[in-house]
């Protein structure tokens, strides 16, 4: 069996914005669709979420890219091929929308635009396409890294397993937002802090919704929070890099095995991906560290929990695991070599 995955990547080194691949189950290989996917220039399409038969892609600008605008596209898959039809574009503020989520039932987007800080909700229409603006949310505030928190900046929103809140990682001010989601509106609860100077990036709820992992960017840790009645605690919070690192590094991405039992993260810098047991009481412990290509920012599992994929941004490399369904380590199975600039992952519904 093979599944389609769609990566996306920034708009460097002749990339030409989204690609597929079909993924075999039984190996974890990919193979590259030949085709080209977009009829026109996406540029950077980083991020991407994928509901049904339409795939949605932030479109990340750079501050030299005039008019300095960011937003998300939307595009409706033909067949069961990877081409896709473009049907719409909506603009997301200025600068860098970074992140896509679905949420609601299908009714809603939510965007995170990482520049300006702010968190942007889209009504779909019945058929999926986008429509309007709904929202725009925006705190001020900053942390105590001032070369990074200097202001919000919205990294990731994910709605809880129940429906019911959109929490939103603020990297800026160390915060996790959250919204009710009501009908015809989000509204703004009380957030949940996390360790200063630790920058909340990404995020991953249990099946349940019991616990809620955190990967911090700039101190390169899981931050765990436990539900505790209606809300949610602090449960910990632990390192990521070995004690002896003196380099530079900054964690990227955070996933949680379809069983349950074990996190996954990724280290930009010291360039691995860090697989993590789940205690009873849900922290995680290090089982084991795998090499990457350079830049390991994106990373996906397969929906069957076989094989894990991790994208060297600055290689040009996506690296490919075997998950050892005993234990959780990971085993190398080569890769995909060529895809400039990978930094992001959706497998089609």
């Amino acid at each position: 069996m093979k599944r389609l995955l769609f990566i996306g990547t920034y708009s460097d080194r002749d990339s030409r914005g989204l690609y597929a691949c079909e993924a075999d189950s039984e190996t974890g290989a990919l193979t590259p669709l030949a085709e080209p996917l977009l009829p026109s220039p996406v540029i950077n399409p980083t991020y991407i979420a994928c509901q049904g038969d339409w795939v949605y892609t932030v479109c990340e600008m750079s501050e030299d890219t005039p008019p300095r605008r960011g937003g998300i596209a939307a595009f409706r898959m033909k067949g069961r091929g990877g081409a896709l039809e473009h049907r719409c574009s909506l603009p997301c503020g200025m600068g860098s929308p970074c992140h896509v989520s679905v949420f609601d039932g299908g009714r809603r987007l939510a965007v995170s635009q990482y520049k300006t800080g702010e968190l942007y909700i889209i009504a779909l229409a019945p058929d999926g396409l986008p429509t309007t603006v709904e929202n725009v949310f925006r705190i001020e505030g900053h942390g105590p890294m001032a070369s990074r928190q200097e202001g919000p900046h919205v990294h990731s929103a994910l709605a809880s397993p129940d429906g019911k809140t959109l929490f939103s990682a603020d990297l800026g001010v160390d915060l996790i937002y959250r919204y009710r989601i009501e009908r015809e509106s989000a509204k703004p609860i009380e957030p949940l802090s996390c360790p200063s100077g630790s920058g909340p990036r990404h995020m991953v709820f249990s099946a349940d919704g019991a616990l809620l992992w955190v990967i911090g960017e700039l101190d390169s840790t899981v931050i765990g929070f436990r539900k505790e009645g209606a809300d949610y605690r602090l449960l910990g919070h632990w390192p990521l890099l070995p004690p002896d690192f003196k380099g530079e590094s900054w964690a990227a991405e955070i996933r949680l095995h379809p069983n349950g039992r074990w996190l996954y993260a990724t280290n930009r810098g010291l360039d691995d991906v860090v697989a993590l047991a789940l205690q009873p009481d849900g922290s995680p412990a290090i089982i084991g560290r795998s090499p990457t290509a350079n830049w390991p920012r994106g990373m996906i599992i397969s929906p069957d929990g076989r094989f894990l994929y991790a994208a060297g941004q600055h290689a040009d490399r996506i690296d490919c695991f075997a998950i050892n369904p005993l234990t959780g380590g990971l085993e190398k199975r080569g890769g995909l070599a060529g895809i400039p600039s990978p930094v992001g992952f959706a497998f089609a519904d």
